[in-house]
């Protein structure tokens, strides 16, 4: 590391993750972090980067010289990707790893995201109102049926969701109130896992908070939460 001279304000050293394991179970661990990444930061990787590990060889010198020049040398550098989410992605994959089904949510989640999803910096006002859907491209429906079915398959995986049928509807009326029933079914599964049912989340968040605003984004946020 010395080559690269000294560490400028907030940086730090670099760190390489070894797995030894088969092939394949090292695989389904960097996909995994790679995966949890993309739920973690909320939309797709703009380059998606290296999917799956590389060998390293049992010749002590071999590896002495790809560690040595692992960040300069093409075929290796192109396999690694910096992230400041990475350690929070990393912990997320540690903890589902001993859950199968977490695993799949984690996956679905990201192939979603991957599917069809904005960013943040597109929200900007100068690129107006860009999320309608409007289009009449029968492709553009599918993307958006796919990435939507995706999202509340991870939902149904961790039992999530709002369950109603006719004899027990999840409404009482047409203003949509709700079912208490129902209800309190949902808050307590999400109590379960650790989620309040009365927080709220802003969707997006634009230019300095005012009263009126804060205070339309928690209703909205408040049936966004509940209708998930």
């Amino acid at each position: 590391m010395a080559d690269f001279g000294s560490l400028g304000e907030g940086e730090t050293q670099g760190r390489l993750l070894v797995v030894e394991a088969e092939e394949t179970e090292a695989n389904n661990i960097i996909q995994l972090i790679r995966a949890a990444d993309v739920v973690v930061e909320g939309f797709p990787d703009q380059e998606y980067g290296n999917t799956a590990g590389f060998e390293l060889p049992d010749d002590a010198s071999e590896q002495a010289s790809i560690f040595k020049n692992i960040f300069q040398t093409t075929g290796f550098f192109e396999r690694f990707s910096f992230k400041r989410e990475r350690p929070v992605a990393v912990a997320m994959a540690v903890n589902a790893w001993p859950d199968r089904r977490i695993v799949y949510v984690i996956h679905k989640l990201s192939r979603s995201y991957e599917t069809e999803a904005i960013t943040f910096w597109s929200a900007h006002p100068r690129f107006g109102q860009i999320f309608e859907k409007h289009s009449d491209e029968f492709s553009d429906h599918v993307r958006s049926s796919i990435a939507i079915n995706l999202a509340f398959s991870a939902i149904e995986e961790m039992n999530l969701q709002v369950k109603s049928s006719r004899e027990k509807p999840r409404w009482l009326d047409n203003k949509y109130t709700w079912n208490p029933t129902v209800l309190m079914d949902i808050k307590s599964r999400l109590d379960r896992v650790g989620i309040n049912p009365e927080r709220t989340v802003d969707w997006i968040v634009r230019g300095d908070e005012t009263e009126t605003r804060s205070n339309r984004c928690a209703t909205n946020s408040q049936n966004i939460a509940m209708e998930k």
